[in-house]
């Protein structure tokens, strides 16, 4: 288990912000040496575009070409949308990378402004 949360500065258009925090999370998964992940994003265009293999040349496919390369990293990987609803964890650390100057980084520990959110969420998971 790990989590990460950083302020991205100079970059104004959700979608794109969307994009560079899905390819943060590959890229965290990979260095963190995770063989298996699934990835869960409430942005159906780019779960949709991470899942593709059609080259995009737009400033936003640039982004996800990144990601698409270190899929091929780990030996399964599922990315796959969940509604808004059931991403709350993220919107926290979102929220919390406002305030950060720099990158902060959990590991084998969960965030401690998230853990009711983890802890609801693996109860409705056995519901």
């Amino acid at each position: 288990m790990g989590a990460l949360a950083q302020s991205v500065d100079g970059v104004e258009d959700p979608f794109m912000i969307e994009a560079m925090a899905a390819v943060k999370c590959l890229q965290f998964a990979k260095d963190m040496r995770f063989n298996r992940i699934v990835i869960e994003g409430d942005s159906v265009g780019i779960i949709s575009w991470l899942n593709s293999t059609q080259l995009d040349f737009s400033a936003i496919g640039m982004v996800l070409a990144e990601g698409i390369d270190l899929i091929g990293h780990f030996s399964f990987c599922s990315i796959i949308h969940t509604r808004r609803e059931g991403n709350v964890a993220a919107r926290g650390l979102a929220k919390y990378g406002l305030s950060l100057d720099q990158e902060v980084v959990w590991m084998e520990e969960d965030p401690p402004f998230i853990y009711d959110v983890l802890c609801n969420d693996a109860d409705n998971d056995f519901i």
